[in-house]
């Protein structure tokens, strides 16, 4: 009896203490339990990151008949992107183009444009079918794995830069002309489209009760940090209205989010273990509590980290219905390829990282003021990121007439102002004499 009461004591206070190591963000060990304690500490942790970029289009065949200049039929013909073979290769694709693009755009007229770096970014757009959702899929073989990619419809501003839009269907397709002013045979100039690794899901679920603070769970693994949506629809699946995501939903932390103050139909996407998602919503008073029938849309990747080379992704086709100017179905082929390499997939954060990131992120607070801020919050921020190092070069409060913290105007420009100054020059002619044997002996004098 004695031996059993010692058992079940030992045994009772080993699993006592795992789940008492549990309760500690440094000591435990569940995935699930270290992702609640970041949380409380107000950290998100970041799910695996996609590998994104652009491929430019480098031939083009269309089902359309279009009839160029010397009267020859485009139709089901391959036009290539810079074709040394062909003197009105550029004719050719620019009114293949034309064709496919929205009624109010010509190829010179885009939607819009941005000059990003030295690099000129033309926004167009593709008038798809009524309907489609506008994606195209393609498969490519990268590190011998045969992955899926997802071709998005791309939006270009000049806060955001280059973004995917959200998947709704009926919106047109957009793409990109970039030019870097070197010429069409440079890699970077030409026509582009955005692309991303994964898959794209729907999941529906229906709210019929106003509850404050309401968490919607979705378990569909490997959703990926970037890629989620929520969209209100009716009972024929027709999409309504867009919620927008934000970081914070409650009291005067939602000042902070990148959204109009009106607009209160917003929710929050926060972290759980295999890169699942729970959708959480607001109480009412700062976002609205949501009734009704919506449709969760997540992009899943592999959850892998790699590289894509040019090589492995080269001569990718893939074929885009489309809305004549007469109001003809067409169909469009595109001929992709990567130009250059590809580097920006990353994996879910260990909980070695969360651990150490969580305690940082509640001692910024989510701004950056001070020197340790702007070394911890990017790193925060973005899981692909291994190492930070930020300069204070100036602060603000800090005159620059009283302590100047760059007196070279490298990195701030200086101005000082004196009276009763005076500049003066000193010149002094300095001698040395030396006695000496061999040429070495002067050699190392003057050194």
């Amino acid at each position: 009896l004695l031996d059993l009461i010692s058992f079940m004591g030992q045994s009772i206070s080993y699993r006592g203490d795992l789940n008492f190591r549990e309760n500690f963000l440094q000591t435990a060990e569940r995935r699930d339990s270290v992702y609640r304690m970041a949380n409380m500490l107000g950290y998100n942790p970041n799910r695996n990151q996609a590998a994104s970029g652009m491929l430019k289009i480098v031939s083009l065949n269309t089902t359309e008949d279009i009839i160029d200049s010397n009267g020859n039929n485009l139709s089901n013909r391959t036009v290539n992107w810079n074709d040394p073979t062909d003197n009105n290769w550029l004719e050719k694709y620019t009114a293949i183009i034309n064709s496919v693009l929205s009624n109010n755009q010509r190829v010179g007229k885009p939607a819009s444009s941005f000059r990003i770096g030295n690099t000129r970014h033309d926004l167009y757009e593709f008038k798809t079918t009524p309907n489609q959702v506008p994606l195209l899929n393609f498969n490519s073989t990268v590190d011998n794995i045969s992955m899926a990619f997802n071709i998005y419809n791309v939006g270009l501003s000049s806060t955001a830069g280059v973004y995917e839009k959200s998947p709704r269907p009926g919106d047109t397709f957009g793409f990109l002309y970039k030019n870097d002013t070197e010429g069409n045979r440079s890699p970077n100039t030409g026509f582009f489209v955005g692309f991303k690794q994964g898959n794209i899901n729907n999941l529906d679920f229906t709210i019929g009760e106003r509850i404050p603070n309401r968490l919607v769970s979705l378990n569909v693994d490997n959703i990926n940090n970037t890629d989620t949506w929520l969209f209100e629809i009716n009972n024929a699946g027709a999409y309504l209205d867009q919620w927008t995501e934000v970081d914070q939903l409650r009291d005067s932390n939602v000042i902070y989010n990148n959204v109009a103050q009106d607009n209160r139909k917003i929710f929050s996407v926060y972290s759980r273990a295999n890169d699942q998602v729970d959708y959480v919503f607001g109480d009412g008073v700062f976002s609205e509590i949501p009734v009704g029938i919506f449709r969760a849309v997540t992009r899943t990747g592999n959850g892998l980290s790699y590289t894509i080379t040019p090589n492995e992704m080269q001569n990718v086709n893939v074929d885009l219905p489309y809305i004549t100017k007469s109001g003809k179905t067409e169909r469009l082929r595109l001929t992709l390829s990567l130009q250059s390499t590809i580097s920006n997939a990353s994996t879910r954060e260990s909980l070695s990282q969360i651990k150490l990131k969580a305690p940082q992120n509640f001692y910024s607070q989510n701004r950056m003021v001070n020197g340790e801020d702007y070394n911890t919050v990017p790193y925060i921020k973005y899981g692909d990121i291994l190492k930070i190092k930020s300069v204070n070069r100036t602060s603000s409060g800090i005159s620059r007439f009283l302590e100047l913290k760059d007196v070279t105007g490298k990195y701030s420009s200086t101005n000082i102002f004196c009276e009763d100054g005076y500049i003066y020059k000193e010149e002094d002619n300095l001698n040395s004499k030396f006695n000496w044997t061999t040429a070495a002996d002067v050699q190392s004098f003057i050194s």
